[in-house]
């Protein structure tokens, strides 16, 4: 029996309009909403040049708006589970790379701050994904010229990980940019409310996910 790299946590986040009988009213606004934008949502899908891109069909151009519409309120009345990279199954061969603190390239006022507060750059766990087809390690070098997406995850810092819905996401640059050949995101911790106080996790992130990526010599 395999040990899944991954695993669904029992915890979810649970905000405020998650519960009755606030979220009923908030949704009976939303739809409300949703009902009234409709028609101009139906007229501008139709007609190529006001869609989102010229090229995009009628119904992905209606799948943005909607996307557009609900994303707020789904943040704000769905308690998610979220998909976490178990530490003890960290592969390379499966997408699962350790990513060591660099604590060379913390500096000026956040070095402050983190010594008055005894902070200290941490060992994180990182995921790669490569293109369809592609067999490769997360922790393979990166070539001479070669573009890597570094992926900021856009759950809000309230739910999912780098696992969940954002892979899709991933897929899809991949599939329509030629010359990026992977992505990469680091894990990160999530807050219980709407805040930036964990953004640091991943603007922290990108000097230790470029000392561990590097370039081979070749």
């Amino acid at each position: 029996m395999t040990t899944q790299v991954f695993w669904r946590v029992k915890r979810t986040v649970s905000p405020p309009l998650t519960r009755q009988p606030l979220k009923g009213l908030y949704l009976l606004v939303v739809i409300a909403g949703a009902l009234i934008r409709l028609p101009y949502w139906l007229v501008v899908s139709a007609i190529p040049a006001t869609r989102h891109r010229k090229r995009w069909s009628f119904a992905r151009a209606m799948q943005m708006h909607i996307l557009q519409y609900t994303f707020i309120p789904l943040f704000a009345t769905l308690a998610l589970p979220t998909v976490f990279i178990d530490p003890k199954t960290v592969d390379p061969a499966k997408g699962t790379i350790w990513i060591d603190p660099t604590p060379e390239f913390v500096a000026g006022e956040i070095k402050e701050a983190a010594d008055v507060n005894g902070v200290e750059p941490a060992r994180v766990i990182g995921y790669m994904q490569f293109k369809k087809g592609k067999d490769c390690r997360a922790d393979e070098k990166a070539r001479l010229g070669e573009k890597i997406i570094y992926h900021l995850h856009g759950g809000g810092y309230i739910w999912d990980g780098v696992k969940g819905g954002s892979g899709w996401l991933r897929s899809k640059w991949l599939e329509e940019s030629p010359s990026m050949s992977r992505a990469f995101q680091v894990e990160f911790r999530l807050a219980s409310h709407y805040g930036h106080e964990l953004i640091s996790d991943h603007l922290k992130c990108p000097g230790q996910a470029i000392k561990n990526v590097s370039f081979s010599e070749t």
